[in-house]
């Protein structure tokens, strides 16, 4: 007699994997999570100067 296997979850029983990325090689877009988080890097750090050169950084 074999024992009967619990059903594999999926993506749709996991929100906050998906919210994370960890589903990402299915995804339908060309981009990369290193790609996403370099392009908001460079976003981050371009406010960042924005608010320092203004001086609103005080």
């Amino acid at each position: 007699m074999a024992t009967k296997r619990p059903p594999v979850a999926g993506p749709e029983s996991k929100p906050a994997a998906g919210v994370l990325g960890i589903y990402l090689s299915d995804s339908p877009w060309p981009v990369t999570l290193g790609q996403v988080a370099f392009g908001t890097l460079v976003l981050m750090l371009g406010v960042l100067y924005t608010f320092m050169a203004k001086g609103w950084l005080r």
